[in-house]
């Protein structure tokens, strides 16, 4: 190992934390559209599970959509588990298509509950 490596892990470290920060704010802040998020994930959500990313503009008071979702996403044998980077595009068009039928984005649920 030479000295410059773990600087420079801990560089990149920071720079994925920051990406990450970056888009949990858009998302909180309504900027952010979570199906094109899906369908061309950035590199700082590569290895975050899907059930992840949709949680990232969420509150925790409400958790009927994840259960709404796990029953769905079972029948339809998607795995919300596995890594954005890694799910098949099968798997990121039917949660798409979740979210666009079940109009679950982060915002229209906090403005109905509101």
């Amino acid at each position: 190992m030479t000295p410059d490596q773990p600087m420079h892990a801990l560089r990149q470290a920071n720079r994925q934390r920051a990406a990450i920060a970056a888009i949990t704010a858009e998302a909180r802040a309504d900027r952010l559209n979570f199906e094109q998020l899906l369908l061309d994930p950035p590199d700082a959500l590569a290895g975050y599970p899907l059930i992840d990313v949709l949680r990232l503009g969420r509150t925790r008071r409400n958790a009927q959509w994840i259960v709404r979702l796990g029953r769905d996403a079972a029948r339809a044998d998607v795995n919300l588990l596995a890594p954005l980077g890694r799910c098949s595009q099968r798997s990121r068009l039917w949660l798409v298509d979740w979210l666009q039928r079940h109009r679950a984005t982060p915002t229209q649920r906090r403005k109905t509950a509101a």
